[in-house]
């Protein structure tokens, strides 16, 4: 979510930027994407998998938190959610520019 603050924040300042929409080379890419594609699979394909089975998961501090955050503290994790929620739309807003702002400025 910070991260799609900062996003937007630092981008709203572009505003002539030509986008070229035109593949200048088609035909690799399909190419690149089955050679990757199986080579992914040849590797799923080869790779030993080891199931181990009768043993019980660690107990960790995140297994300890997620069960919390979705038993105990519920109602707080939703209603924290929804405040960052409310924050981030309305940075969002704040950052975002109108095009009549941009072309009164440049008059």
């Amino acid at each position: 979510m910070v991260l799609i603050l900062f996003g937007v924040m630092l981008t709203n300042k572009i505003v002539d930027v030509d986008v070229k929409t035109a593949c200048s080379r088609p035909f690799r890419r399909p190419i690149i994407v089955r050679v990757a594609a199986g080579a992914l699979c040849g590797v799923f394909y080869i790779t030993d998998w080891r199931v181990f089975t009768g043993m019980a998961p660690p107990s960790t501090t995140a297994n300890k938190l997620g069960e919390m955050f979705l038993t105990t503290y519920l109602l707080p994790f939703e209603l924290i959610s929804i405040v960052l929620l409310v924050a981030l739309v309305g940075a969002a807003l704040i950052a975002r520019k109108d095009k009549k702002s941009i072309e009164l400025r440049q008059n």
